[in-house]
């Protein structure tokens, strides 16, 4: 899949199937798109073609509102990139573009650039200045710029409408077993490995300090059980505790701590991939250190547990 981070004359040669979208944390309901634009593209003999954006949005239009990104722009890549789309167009999405008019943005970059004989969108999508470019805009202009217009229904898993603003509803509650159902595949975070200060290693739980971005969205404080990957693959189960430690710290600085179960390496630096599969417990300040480690090997063997019975 080619990457494009600007719109240029030469993203398309002849003519595309084209979906516009967020399209964060990619769910099932986005991947029904993706398969749509893939399907319909190979039918037409024409490249694949999604436009999408980051930050989202919802990032500059109400900060105050905007809880993170379900996945980073590397990590939509990928997404995208598993459906097999010929060519993912990600612009920032900055006051030029927010302010462009659904006109403007349909001629002079989705006609002009991308070239569509056939343009597939949800059923709620709106792009341009004040979301006026919704589907009937884009019904209205068929004919004036040539393309044909699809449109694919809302869809729904057990009664329960798909959506990104649900999946992080849940991610607050720390639901992340119903998150791994919308997704198709377990919420997932990256972060490369920092220098912690060792506490857990003399309890006998050494932990990697995962380094977030702040533009990514978090579970809820907590302890949950993890699937771990490195750069090879490789897979590890663990347990991670999102939030402050309040046990062993007077800071209220957030962290993301990981337990890597029966593993003894040193792994300083190194990317992870963390995958969250159940909640186990909410975080609390204990009496001492001992108490804490108490509870850390019940939590162990919790996660232990669930893996025999359901991973």
């Amino acid at each position: 899949m080619e990457v494009f981070r600007d719109i240029t004359d030469n993203i398309v040669e002849s003519k595309s199937v084209v979906t516009i979208g967020n399209f964060d944390g990619v769910h099932l309901g986005h991947q029904e798109i993706l398969k749509s634009v893939k399907r319909n593209a190979k039918s037409l003999f024409a490249s694949s073609v999604v436009l999408s954006f980051y930050p989202s949005p919802a990032m500059m239009i109400n900060p105050e509102k905007f809880q993170g990104h379900i996945d980073l722009d590397s990590e939509k890549i990928d997404k995208v990139a598993y459906q097999k789309i010929d060519k993912f167009v990600l612009l920032e999405f900055n006051d030029k573009i927010k302010n462009m008019s659904a006109e403007d943005f349909l001629k002079n970059i989705i006609i002009k650039k991308l070239k569509p004989v056939l343009i597939i969108v949800g059923y709620d999508h709106r792009f341009g200045f004040n979301r006026e470019g919704d589907f009937k805009f884009l019904e209205n202009n068929k004919s004036k710029y040539g393309y044909e217009l699809l449109k694919i229904n809302e869809k729904f898993l057990n009664d329960e409408k798909l959506s990104s603003s649900k999946i992080r509803l849940l991610l607050n509650n720390r639901d992340v077993n119903s998150v791994s159902k919308i997704l198709g595949q377990p919420f997932e975070i990256n972060g490369k490995v920092s220098k912690g200060r060792g506490i857990g290693k003399t309890i006998g739980f050494p932990t990697a300090n995962i380094a977030l971005s702040h533009l990514k969205i978090l579970p809820s404080d907590g302890v949950y059980f993890v699937k771990i990957y490195n750069h090879e693959n490789e897979c590890h189960y663990g347990m991670c505790n999102i939030g402050v430690n309040p046990t062993i710290s007077l800071k209220s600085k957030k962290t993301c701590e990981v337990h890597i179960f029966n593993f003894n390496q040193n792994i300083y630096s190194e990317t992870l991939k963390i995958h969250f599969i159940e909640f186990i417990r909410m975080e609390k300040k204990f009496k001492d250190i001992n108490c804490l480690k108490k509870q850390l090997i019940k939590d162990k063997n919790k996660c232990l547990e669930y893996s025999y019975n359901n991973v």
